[in-house]
């Protein structure tokens, strides 16, 4: 029996009974259905807590970093903790019913390839077979935006169970290993914060991005399928992060400005970081100097950033991964940033291998 499923009488005394009428199944971003749970907020019911179903275990997806809050079904019946005891804020229902709507598009293809996706697929096949001689079915990490915007065909590469694992550990690990960890996208309440940091305006089309990333896991065999390509011929990975809180290129500059402010009155506060000792420096400092005037992201950016708005970012260069933030727990409510960095220019990577 599903350990879900468990008596009555076992639990806690601080949990409710919700309504049917007020939670239901949901499909995960692969399109594959009762993968989550989505309950109105017994405060506002235009809010919502998404819990997420993973084998024995039903938790809140936003309270994974300040401790697992559980949900629990049994005979039918769901119940969960008071809103009040959630570390993570409820998002927006009517938009978590609109990402569902997309998920369920996905229900029963290939790993990240959509409807429209997979029809421009077929019309490529006999493309890819001459081009490569290898069956075009070797990649498939299209999704639901592929036809419109720019994106980085994948590379074709090979069945990873006939690959040697030493020889993959090899081409593909960071300069140190890391545990596996849980890929989350960030709530819009986060998203909309983060523009008031910025001093930008929040749109929806953020969203509309975040649901293009295919990723469930980060590991560090892990390297970049299929990358959006960015159009900024300057500012490289800020635009990177115009696409991640706007959903557009348009706010590269203004966000590079302000990220900048933020590094020159807070890059003491770095400490020992980086090889260096930060709260030693002043804003001559070549290190300090170099990364205010740089048009590009640095290490100084990306640490300052993932403190800043306590996220996980994560960049590929190299064959090697480069990670900011506390990257030791699996399970964590911090959002990451994922990008690959070649030839100096920064792209957003939608899936991995």
């Amino acid at each position: 029996m599903d350990k879900r499923y468990e008596s009555y009488m076992s639990l806690p005394s601080n949990y409710r009974e919700v309504l049917s009428c007020n939670w239901q199944y949901g499909y995960d971003s692969y399109g594959n259905p009762n993968k989550r749970i989505i309950v109105r907020d017994d405060k506002n019911p235009d809010d919502a807590h998404e819990y997420r179903i993973d084998r024995n275990n039903t938790r809140c997806l936003g309270c994974a970093k300040n401790g697992k809050v559980a949900a629990k079904i049994m005979n039918g019946t769901l119940y969960i903790l008071p809103s009040k005891d959630h570390t993570c804020e409820p998002r927006n229902w009517a938009e978590i019913q609109k990402l569902q709507r997309e998920y369920k598009t996905n229900m029963g293809r290939k790993r990240g390839r959509t409807v429209k996706a997979e029809t421009t697929a077929i019309k490529r096949a006999k493309v890819v077979e001459k081009a490569s001689e290898s069956n075009p079915e070797d990649y498939d990490a299209e999704d639901s935006y592929m036809d419109s915007l720019d994106i980085v065909a994948p590379q074709i590469i090979p069945d990873i169970s006939k690959v040697n694992k030493a020889e993959t550990l090899t081409k593909f690990s960071s300069s140190a290993s890391f545990n596996t960890v849980s890929f989350y996208s960030p709530s819009a309440f986060f998203l909309s914060n983060c523009c008031k940091e910025l001093n930008i305006e929040y749109s929806n089309d953020a969203y509309k991005f975040w649901s293009q990333i295919l990723i469930e896991k980060v590991k560090a065999t892990s390297r970049p399928l299929t990358v959006h390509q960015t159009k900024e011929p300057l500012y490289h990975g800020f635009s990177c992060l115009s696409l991640y809180f706007t959903g557009t290129e348009a706010n590269t500059a203004i966000i590079r400005e302000m990220v900048n402010r933020y590094v020159y009155r807070n890059f003491k506060t770095l400490g020992n970081c980086l090889g260096h000792d930060f709260s030693q420096y002043n804003h001559e400092t070549p290190i300090i100097r170099d990364a205010l005037w740089s048009f590009a992201l640095t290490e100084i950016h990306l640490e300052c950033l993932s403190r800043w708005f306590e996220c996980r970012i994560a960049i590929f260069e190299g064959k090697k991964w480069k990670r900011y933030f506390n990257w030791d727990a699996e399970e964590s409510a911090a959002p990451i940033f994922i990008m690959e960095v070649k030839d100096g220019k920064y792209n957003p990577i939608l899936t991995l291998a």
